[in-house]
């Protein structure tokens, strides 16, 4: 079921992302080209039902030309932050550069 939630994920297209799962731990390995993709795989992974951790063995490759793919970032996180219930909407700030992402409060 998670490779069926990263394979839904369009923004994760023709990443090779490999999935193992034992007892509801997920285990992630592959390389992606840009940071947000990996976290858009740890936050699909989670979305499945039963999986209680998810860790992170994904590389990322970021490409040179990375600011395209920082404008992508900003709303990727803007889109996690406003789905997730949990998280404060006021007074949390996030910036991208060079294909990393900061998230602070």
């Amino acid at each position: 079921m998670v490779s069926r939630e990263l394979e839904s994920d369009l923004r994760l297209a023709g990443m090779r992302i490999d999935v193992d799962v034992v007892e509801g731990r997920v285990v992630l390995t592959g390389t992606v080209d840009h940071w947000t993709k990996r976290n858009l795989a740890q936050h699909a992974a989670y979305r499945v039902s039963g999986v209680v951790k998810v860790a992170m063995a994904i590389d990322v490759k970021v490409r040179a030309n990375t600011e395209a793919l920082d404008i992508q970032t900003v709303h990727a996180v803007r889109h996690i932050r406003e789905r997730n219930e949990h998280s404060p909407q006021e007074g949390i700030r996030s910036a991208v550069a060079e294909g990393q992402s900061f998230v602070g409060g």
